[in-house]
């Protein structure tokens, strides 16, 4: 007996292509009972556990009464021996016996032995040990860079580490190296590497090499902001730069961090501006400053409003009801009950005459006089009369308006590029949109010209670039420019397959190409769609087979005919089986 295999792995499985099917099947089955087989073993091997987790590749731990072990899934590395077992990571495992720590490797080697009471995280290379309630650190060699000799320690996010000798505490680097005395009573970090700290109740700033870079007389210093810290003395605050030099008297009752290069300053309850040099950059004298938005910011007193700039230059007086949306170049202003614009220098260019104005509409504002709408561009210059009930903003940079419940199109310079006779239009898709004048339908472009005729009962949604249009019962077929490519003759239409499509009329069912021409006559039962250029054709619950160009390849006498695969198709006749090629050429089963 012949006996050739061939073989290919692919992605640890095995594919055998036989050419002998006897001998090909017991060599699967001879594989698949291996498969099995090793299984078997593996579960046995591990069922000896009460709990088994997957740490790694090939590593398991396995805990049995209440101990923890290593296994690689075929046999035991470690036996279950540890009160704690920790996560496999950066190729160690935490773990502890009898209250004691350390770590091994995924051999179940000692990569540190068990001596610690406590092992803390690695942060920046280096972790917390404990001993005999005394504390230090080890570097990621195990080294112990400190002596065990702190009451506490803390490894902190700032690039060093606080550590504790009775009440007092001071700093330590990743090399255990003290950068201070350990003398102060607080230490806090406010960012950047710096920190704070006290003795008794004065704080001063330290660097990030340890250095007190001030006098320790502050009340408190507040979290780094944009090169600068705030100081609190005496219930007066002021701000120092990153040199501990004092960049602002100690005379504001409040202050606030920095953003964008400026911050707000108190006194008296007025607010103002300074930069972060510490220069006042605007007077103090507003009730309240608002968000910067495009480099402008409302500013209020006594209830009116003005603008300043990010130099704290007044824009305007503050004479303003309100202001809105400091955006685009276009400022909204409120006098009395009346709207109008400013620009970003402060100037005017609106009356305030508006008794509201809405959100920007396709690149316009709209606005409204006595209960009517209009439209004015963004230098203030007003391109629509105010005479809309309604204006909305519309697809491809378009706006829709009303008057009287009918609707048309206004175009970024303020022209009705359709007449204001619409019950409805549609969102465009590609180009074209739906419109309803009274009850029925028609087709618009982006330019307003009705590209048909508002004549149709339904218009559908365009696919491959054609519509379905229906008057009265029946349908025809509309392409994008509004040409009916299919009359509407037709009960229905079927989506076009391989360019074609199936049209019904008075219960017979024909095939017409995209430009509208039949194909066949209109006298088959059924049609199907085509497929690989052929199509199934019934008459009579007969079946046959047809091209492109309407030939009938087959006569209509098969009783069933399958879809094509692989260029042929199963047929059947008088309960026999065959196959035919799209020639229409027949092969039958013996």
């Amino acid at each position: 007996m012949e006996k050739n295999f061939h073989f290919q792995e692919m992605e640890k499985n095995i594919l055998i292509s036989k050419t002998n099917k006897g001998t090909a099947m017991k060599f699967h089955k001879i594989i698949l009972f291996s498969f099995l087989f090793s299984a078997v073993l593996i579960g046995q091997e591990l069922a000896q556990y009460d709990r088994v987790w997957e740490l790694a590749e090939n590593l398991k731990k396995v805990s049995k009464n209440a101990k923890f072990g290593l296994h690689d899934g075929s046999k035991e590395i470690v036996s279950p021996k540890y009160d704690y077992m920790g996560e496999y990571i950066r190729g160690m495992i935490f773990v502890s016996n009898n209250g004691k720590w350390g770590f091994i490797n995924r051999n179940g080697e000692d990569i540190f032995p068990l001596k610690y009471d406590y092992v803390g995280d690695f942060k920046r290379g280096i972790a917390q040990v404990s001993l005999k309630k005394k504390f230090g650190f080890i570097n990621s060699n195990w080294k112990e860079i400190t002596q065990l000799k702190y009451d506490a320690v803390w490894n902190s996010e700032e690039g060093y580490s606080q550590v504790q000798v009775k009440s007092k505490y001071g700093l330590i680097n990743d090399l255990g190296v003290e950068i201070t005395a350990i003398k102060y009573d607080r230490v806090n970090g406010v960012g950047q590497g710096f920190s704070k700290v006290w003795i008794g109740d004065k704080c001063g700033l330290l660097d990030r090499q340890g250095k007190e870079v001030t006098q320790l007389k502050y009340e408190d210093i507040g979290l780094h902001s944009e090169g600068t810290f705030s100081i609190n003395l005496n219930g007066l605050h002021g701000f120092l730069n990153t040199d501990g030099i004092e960049i602002t008297p100690m005379k504001y009752d409040t202050v606030y961090n920095f953003q964008n290069g400026l911050a707000e300053i108190v006194v008296d309850g007025k607010v103002g501006l300074i930069n972060n040099n510490g220069d006042e950059v605007s007077q103090i004298i507003y009730e309240e400053i608002y968000e910067f938005v495009d480099d402008l910011a409302k500013v209020r007193v006594g209830g009116k409003f003005g603008l300043i700039n990010s130099m704290g230059k007044s824009i305007t007086t503050v004479e303003y009801d309100d202001i809105y949306n400091l955006k685009d170049g276009i400022i909204q202003v409120k006098v009395g009950e009346k709207y109008g614009f400013i620009n970003q220098d402060g100037t005017a260019i609106t009356k305030f005459e508006y008794d509201e104005i809405y959100n920007f509409v396709g690149g316009l504002i709209a606005v409204q006089q006595e209960g009517k709408k209009g439209l004015i561009n963004r230098r203030g210059q007003q391109i629509t009369p105010i005479k809309y009930d309604d204006v909305k903003e519309f697809s491809e940079g378009l706006v829709e308006v009303e008057i009287n419940r009918r609707k048309g199109l206004v175009n970024k310079q303020g022209k009705e590029i359709t007449l204001i006779r619409y019950q409805y239009i549609g969102d465009f898709v590609q180009g074209v949109a739906h419109v309803k004048f009274g009850e029925q339908l028609g087709i618009i472009n982006t330019f307003g010209r009705e590209i048909t005729p508002i004549k149709y009962s339904l218009i559908g949604d365009f696919v491959e670039g054609f519509a379905q249009v229906k008057i009265g019962n029946k349908v025809g077929l509309v392409n994008r420019d509004g040409k009916e490519i299919i009359p509407i003759n037709y009960e229905a239409i079927s989506p076009f397959s391989e360019e074609m499509a199936t049209v019904k009329l008075n219960g017979k069912y024909g095939v017409i190409n995209k430009v509208g021409k039949n194909i066949t006559d209109i006298k088959y039962d059924d049609v199907f769609p085509f497929q690989m250029s052929v199509a199934k054709v019934g008459q009579n619950r007969k079946y046959g087979l047809i091209n492109l160009e309407g030939k009938e390849l087959t006569p209509i006498l098969y009783d069933d005919i399958y879809p094509f695969r692989a260029g042929t198709a199963k047929i059947m006749l008088g309960g026999k089986w065959g196959i035919i090629d799209k020639e229409g050429r027949e092969i039958w089963d013996k």
